[in-house]
């Protein structure tokens, strides 16, 4: 049974037995392999596709030219002469068969988050998150642009939103299994790619200053403050939450335990360098 591989993380990859193909018509055609290995959990009504596809068509033109789609990807894999086919189709319905050889890495990718969420041991839970990073090579879809067709893009957002979701959620969890476990510049890594993708969630920011002030690196944590209050503000319009403030407030009166005992004084770090930490002498943090 020959083995298909459809990447669709980062930019769009398709591979028979190894073997890229290449013989797409047109990134419609692309498209249609996408859609219908990032949603294969059921068969697809063909007008449904067709809309998704050739939004500014009436129906008939439409249907058209998912027939020629659907005839020039049943080319490129083989389907024609496969013994199991890639894909099944009918009148009315299209989809990939469940009891072909293929591999997405998105599939993969939910399998990996619903097995993280519904662990039952934080073991388990941590080992199928990184699974699941293990997987994203960036952006769904990335570069599969189709001209005039707001309800691809639509839909590509929407599956991104999703990834993004778990994306964030694992770098979290991931960040706090380093934090219970001492690993400060651990966690450090994985809440620092948190927030480089969501600059403006306030959790992400406080874990990192919490981070900082655990390490002993009191100057940095204010720092990471100020940038977090300034985003928060020039993006959203919104001030830190109490909780934050409350935790500046302790770093700020030394009421913070620094790792190794101790937070250092003055605006040095551990490594006795001298921070420039903006606005944050004397000020007080719910200002």
């Amino acid at each position: 049974m020959a083995h298909l591989q459809l990447t669709l993380f980062g930019s769009f990859q398709a591979t028979l037995e190894n073997t890229p193909l290449l013989d797409f018509e047109s990134n419609k055609v692309r498209a249609l392999l996408a859609f219908l290995g990032t949603e294969d959990v059921r068969s697809h009504h063909r007008i449904e596709v067709a809309t998704l596809l050739w939004p500014q068509m009436d129906d008939a033109a439409a249907l058209r030219n998912l027939r020629h789609a659907i005839a020039n990807l049943r080319r490129c894999l083989g389907d024609t002469r496969a013994r199991v086919p890639f894909l099944l189709v009918d009148r009315y319905t299209i989809q990939l068969n469940p009891d072909a050889d293929i591999a997405v890495d998105v599939m993969a990718f939910r399998r990996h988050v619903t097995r993280a969420r519904s662990a039952t041991s934080q073991d388990e839970a941590i080992a199928s998150w990184q699974s699941a990073l293990s997987l994203y090579r960036g952006e769904f879809l990335q570069g599969l642009y189709l001209r005039e067709c707001l309800p691809w893009e639509e839909w590509v957002l929407q599956r991104r939103e999703e990834f993004d979701t778990c994306l964030v959620e694992a770098w979290r969890a991931l960040a706090l299994d380093c934090e219970r476990k001492g690993r400060y510049a651990d966690a450090e890594v994985w809440v620092r790619k948190w927030l480089d993708h969501t600059p403006w969630d306030e959790e992400g920011h406080r874990l990192l200053i919490r981070l900082l002030a655990l390490e002993g690196r009191r100057a940095a944590a204010l720092a990471q403050y100020d940038r977090c209050r300034g985003v928060l503000v020039r993006d959203l319009g919104v001030k830190p939450e109490e909780e934050t403030r409350d935790l500046v407030r302790a770093i700020r009166e030394e009421r913070f335990p620094g790792h190794g005992g101790g937070m250092e004084k003055g605006g040095e770090d551990r490594a006795g360098e001298k921070v420039e930490v903006e606005g944050s002498g004397g000020r007080e943090a719910d200002k």
